[in-house]
């Protein structure tokens, strides 16, 4: 089995980006319509598809890997890293980091559906200097902003729940999902938005909801 891990993986590796964006969607699109999930009804929750998205830092540069006449780093993919700014340990280092969108099913079962290369213009100017777990949340939220329109073109006529953490927590966040035509579900971790834990203890107290949930 490992041999043929290994030639699937050297294979999407010359896959052209766009062709690979192309095969995985087409890929889900056969699932779909060979009927896979309506003959494995387990897959699905509540009749829903689950889909999710996380920030994968792929490339790890020293130095700038394409430069331009001036031995500028031109690569329009290459977030800047500072660490240690103004120490004498001071050193920059480039990352290249995508967001990859998946369904997710039991069992640990995952389909990747898309793969959104963050361009470093998109990040705010401070990002250079912000820890990874800021420029990570940067990421998401601007390549969940910016897929919106490609999964409602692709995915409109599917019920589609879109997985979230805290990150997602706002009203425009919240309101594009919607308007986009996709459910959402967004994880709460504990000690955060102590209000919204004080709302739902509360509503689980009422004499209707106890009654409705058991």
């Amino acid at each position: 089995r490992v041999p043929v891990i290994k030639t699937i993986e050297n294979f999407l590796k010359k896959v052209p980006q766009e062709s690979l964006q192309n095969l995985m969607i087409e890929f889900f699109r056969s699932l779909h319509q060979s009927k896979f999930f309506t003959a494995h009804p387990q897959l699905l929750s509540n009749q829903s598809f689950h889909l999710a998205g996380d920030a994968v830092h792929t490339h790890t540069f020293s130095s700038p890997h394409y430069e331009n006449s001036k031995g500028e780093n031109c690569c329009p993919f290459c977030l800047k890293r500072v660490h240690n700014k103004g120490k004498e340990n001071e050193k920059t280092t480039w990352i290249h980091c995508d967001l990859v969108f998946s369904f997710v099913f039991p069992e640990g079962l995952k389909i990747p559906f898309h793969v959104y290369p963050i361009h470093s213009k998109q990040l705010s100017r401070l990002a250079a200097e912000a820890s990874d777990d800021a420029v990570k949340q940067e990421c998401e939220l601007i390549a969940l902003k910016n897929c919106l329109p490609l999964m409602k073109q692709k995915l409109s006529r599917l019920p589609i729940t879109i997985l979230l953490d805290g990150l997602y927590a706002s009203r425009p966040v919240m309101r594009a999902i919607l308007e986009a035509g996709f459910g959402f579900a967004i994880v709460r971790k504990e000690g955060s938005f102590k209000s919204i834990q004080e709302d739902c203890d509360g509503i689980a107290l009422l004499e209707n909801h106890k009654k409705n949930n058991h």
